[in-house]
C-alpha cells in the first residue's frame, strides 16, 4: 500500500513511500532507487509520527518514528535533483501520472499532518513539526488545506497529535498486568496485560503522570477508559474514570494545580466508554501550561484510564506575523489570529534588498489590529516573548498594546535618546513597574 508518491512527466516514481500488504517492511524510492526494505514496527492500534528525509550531494537517507532515527544510510540516488511540475498523490502509487491507480496498492487507515519541507530535518524537529498547532512544510502545509479530495475519502477530527513517546508513572497499581505503562493512549489489551493503568485497591488518591522527557507547551488532555479484548481470561468489564483533574510542573507533577482565575480547581469531564477518546483544549479553559510532568488525578468512576497530552515546543510562537507581500497581515501559524491592516505599506525588510517589512505612518490611521481569536492563545498567563525586528524613525510611540479591555502588556519606544520600555498589567488591571532599555 502506497502513503504517498511524488510524480513528474519523466519519471512516476520520483518520491514514493509504501509498503506491501501488511507487513512491517517499508519502501522508500527516491528517482526509482531504494535503499530495500526497511522495517518498522508501527501496526500496533496506535498513532505514530514517521518521516522519510533525503539530500542529494551524498544519497543520505533516513526513517525517523517518534523523533528517534530507526534507520539510516548513503548512497540513494546521489546527485539527483528531484523533478519539477509534479503531483501529489496521497494514499495511491501513480502508475502514471497523476493516475494509473490500482486498488491493491491503496493505503487504508487514518493519515494526518502531512508536511514536506526541502531541507533535512532533526528527529526532535520532527516532532515538534506535527500536530494542530505545528508550523507546516515549506513545500507544503498540511494546514493550508491545499488538496483535493476524491473517492471515499472521511474526515474527522485528529488525535494523532497526542505525543506517544512519554514515560508513564503512577501512585499505585492493581497487579503487575495493570502497572503506568500501560495507560499510554491507544494501549490494547491481551490475555496477559490489561487495556489501562488500573490503580491499586486501596488508593485513596490515586494519579496517572505522564512524563514528556523534557518541557513542552502543552495544549490538551485526552483520556481513554480500559480497552476489552474477549481474550482476557477473566470477566468482561467496562471500566473508565468519568472526571478528574491535573496537577502539573517543570520539576515534578505537583507544582502547579490547574485552575481558573479565582484559583478554583477546574475538573475535567472523563470517559462514558471504553476507546473514545475524550479530548479537552485548554485554550478553552485557563490557557495553555507550560510542563515535563503533567498529572491526572481520578475523581469519579472505576479507576482505570488511559491518558496523554497534545503539545508543541516551546519555541513554537502563538502568533507569527512575517508581514510582507505573500502573508500581509495573517497569522503564519495558521492559528487564525490573522490581522487587518490600516495606513500601511510595503517597505525594504531588514534582510535588505528582496525582503520585505510593513512602514507605518505614524499617525492615528496607520495600525494593525489582531484580534484574539476563539482558540485563546493570545491571552497568555505565566509569561511570554515577544520579538520584531524594528527600524524606528520617529521619536515615540507604541511597538504592540494588547489589552483585554483598557490596558495590557505595553512595548512601546519614547523620546531622545531612544528608550524602550515594556510594561505588563495583571488580571486586576494593575500596571507592573517597566523594564526599560536604552
Amino acid at each position: 500500500e502506497t502513503f504517498f508518491g511524488y510524480a513528474t512527466l519523466q519519471e512516476g516514481n520520483e518520491f514514493q513511500l509504501y509498503r506491501y500488504g501488511s507487513s512491517s517492511s517499508y519502501w522508500l524510492k527516491i528517482n526509482n532507487q531504494g535503499p530495500g526494505p526497511v522495517n518498522l514496527d508501527i501496526s500496533d492500534g496506535r498513532c505514530h509520527t514517521v518521516c522519510t528525509a533525503w539530500e542529494s550531494q551524498t544519497g543520505g537517507w533516513a526513517f525517523y518514528v517518534d523523533g528517534e532515527v530507526v534507520a539510516s544510510g548513503s548512497g540513494l540516488a546521489t546527485g539527483h535533483v528531484i523533478g519539477t511540475g509534479g503531483v501529489w498523490i496521497l494514499a495511491q502509487e501513480q502508475d502514471s501520472f497523476g493516475g494509473g491507480f490500482d486498488g491493491t496498492q491503496a493505503y487504508t487507515g487514518d493519515l494526518s499532518c502531512f508536511n514536506v519541507w526541502d531541507s533535512v530535518l532533526s528527529p526532535v524537529e520532527t516532532v515538534n513539526s506535527h500536530g494542530k498547532y505545528a508550523r507546516g512544510g515549506n513545500v507544503f502545509d498540511w494546514s493550508s488545506n491545499a488538496w483535493t479530495l476524491h473517492g471515499d475519502v472521511s474526515v474527522s477530527d485528529n488525535q494523532c497529535d497526542a505525543l506517544r513517546s512519554v514515560t508513564m508513572s503512577a501512585s499505585s497499581w492493581w497487579d503487575s498486568t495493570s502497572t503506568p505503562d500501560k495507560g499510554v493512549l491507544d494501549f490494547q489489551e491481551t490475555a496477559e496485560l490489561a487495556g489501562a493503568w488500573v490503580a491499586g485497591q486501596r488508593d485513596l488518591h490515586p494519579w496517572l503522570m505522564v512524563d514528556l522527557q523534557r518541557t513542552y507547551i502543552v495544549t490538551a488532555l485526552i483520556t481513554q477508559g480500559r480497552n476489552y479484548c474477549p481474550c482476557w481470561p477473566w470477566r468482561i468489564h467496562e471500566n473508565w474514570v468519568t472526571s478528574y483533574y491535573v496537577t502539573y510542573g517543570v520539576h515534578d507533577g505537583d507544582e502547579i494545580t490547574y485552575s481558573d482565575d479565582d484559583g478554583i480547581v477546574l475538573n475535567f469531564s472523563g470517559n462514558s466508554d471504553r476507546d473514545t477518546l475524550v479530548r479537552h483544549e485548554l485554550s478553552a479553559y485557563s490557557g495553555l501550561i507550560t510542563a515535563r510532568y503533567v498529572k491526572f488525578h481520578p475523581l469519579e468512576g472505576h479507576i482505570a484510564m488511559r491518558a496523554g497530552v497534545v503539545v508543541r515546543s516551546v519555541g513554537e510562537p502563538v502568533g507569527w506575523w512575517p508581514l510582507d507581500e505573500a502573508h500581509g497581515a495573517r497569522d503564519a501559524t495558521g492559528s487564525g489570529n490573522d490581522g487587518i491592516a490600516e495606513g500601511t505599506q510595503l517597505a525594504e525588510g531588514p534582510a535588505g534588498p528582496g525582503s520585505q517589512s510593513f512602514l507605518f505612518a505614524g499617525n492615528s490611521t496607520s495600525y494593525i489590529e489582531i484580534p484574539n481569536n476563539a482558540s485563546g492563545k493570545l491571552d497568555v498567563r505565566y509569561s511570554y516573548t515577544i520579538l520584531a525586528h524594528i527600524y524606528p524613525t520617529g521619536d515615540s510611540g507604541p511597538l504592540f498594546q494588547y489589552g483585554r479591555t483598557e490596558w495590557g502588556v505595553h512595548f512601546w519606544q519614547l523620546g531622545d535618546p531612544l528608550v524602550f520600555f515594556n510594561r505588563p498589567v495583571d488580571r486586576n488591571g494593575d500596571l507592573k513597574e517597566p523594564p526599560t532599555a536604552v
